[in-house]
């Protein structure tokens, strides 16, 4: 079995541990974030579509009657070996470790 993803024009691109660094940082930051702030991070990973899904719900959306939630912010990154996996990645996760990021509150502050 191979954790290589082809694409148009022959280039490939593997799973690599940069790829696997961000993702559990960004499940790290979703503990951070849920714990810290007034929003719950969802994080899912697809081992059939090798895709990961970040979604920030607030909690002033809450949970819906049908137990159905509104997200205000919702990613989907595809990862190798998927075939819809692109060869920015690292970027698409990166861009979401800053989003979270983004959300915690500032350190520090007068003391």
């Amino acid at each position: 079995m191979s954790n290589i993803t082809n694409f148009p024009g022959g280039t490939r691109q593997d799973l690599t541990s940069a790829h696997r660094v961000l993702i559990i940082h960004i499940q790290d930051l979703a503990m951070d974030v849920s714990i810290s702030t007034a929003c719950t991070v969802d994080v899912d990973y697809s081992g059939h579509m090798h895709t990961l899904y970040v979604a920030v719900i607030p909690s002033c959306h809450g949970w819906q009657g049908d137990k159905s939630f509104r997200e205000s912010w919702r990613r989907e990154v595809c990862l190798p070996p998927s075939q819809r996996a692109v060869p920015n990645c690292i970027e698409q996760l990166t861009a979401v470790v800053n989003y979270l990021e983004s959300l915690l509150p500032t350190r520090g502050g007068a003391a």
